[in-house]
Parts: C-alpha cells; structure tokens; sequence
C-alpha cells in the first residue's frame, strides 16, 4: 500500500468511510427531511511527523479566501474593506485634484476587481453590500455627500 493516502488506503481495504448524518442546527443523529441534513465524512487523521494536523474552515489560496462551505461571502467582505482603504488612501492623497483627475484615479484603482468572476456562491445581501459600498466610495472620493441638502 506504498503511496496510497489514507482515504484510498480504507476504499482498499474494502472498508467503507464512515458517514455521519447531522442535522443542522443539532449534531445529534436524525433521520429526517433530506433538505435539513448535512452529509459529512468522517476522514482519517493525518499526521505529520507524528503530530496530528487539523482541518480548517477557512484559508487564504493567492490572496483569495476560500472556505469549507464553497460561499465567497468572506471573500467579498475582505474585497468590500480593500475597497474602502482604497478610497480613504485616494480621498487623503488626492482632495484636492479635479473631478476629472478624480475620476480617472477611481477608475484605475478601485475598479479593479479581478476575482468578480471567481465568485460563484454568494449570499445576495453581501453583494448589496459590495454595491452600496462602491456607491459610498465613489461619493466621498468625489465629495458629494457634501453638496447634497
């Protein structure tokens, strides 16, 4: 059994992964409703140099987080705060340029959202968040929460 992980070490062996069916909000085992069961397999440890290694939630893969549960809201909320140090960053180096010069700053540094496209499970709240805070930013780079009465 050289090379083999150890998930493919149990499949080999003619043993079958142990599967645990937990409801959502309790971790009790249930039989009911498929719609509120989650399945989930219980793997095998892994070790590493005789330490055992642990799994997580959430990391951070080229600067994009990724989780456990496939939804990209955490990595729309880390892009909705680069947002916003964006703006604050051009709003204190740059108050005092044109609305054109102003313009063409926004455009180049804070449109830049080149993960929009990786984003595939999301919450629809959040994107509203993401769209709302783009709106704010651009009225305070452009200093029109000031002129409006």
């Amino acid at each position: 059994m050289l090379g083999l992980t150890p998930t493919a070490a149990i499949w080999s062996n003619g043993n079958t992964p142990k599967i645990k069916w937990n409801k959502w909000n309790k971790g009790g085992e249930k039989t009911c409703n498929t719609s509120e069961i989650m399945l989930h397999f219980v793997f095998p440890s892994f070790s590493l140099s005789g330490s055992s290694l642990s799994f997580v939630t959430q990391l951070k893969y080229l600067g994009h987080l990724m989780e456990d549960t496939l939804y990209d809201d955490s990595d729309i909320n880390r892009e909705l705060r680069c947002l916003f140090t964006r703006a604050n960053v051009l709003n204190r180096r740059f108050w005092r340029c044109s609305v054109a010069v102003k313009l063409r700053l926004f455009r180049t540094f804070c449109l830049c959202f080149y993960d929009l496209s990786l984003w595939k499970y999301y919450k629809v709240g959040t994107m509203n968040k993401l769209a709302a805070a783009y709106i704010k930013c651009v009225n305070i780079f452009l200093a029109t929460l000031n002129l409006v009465v």
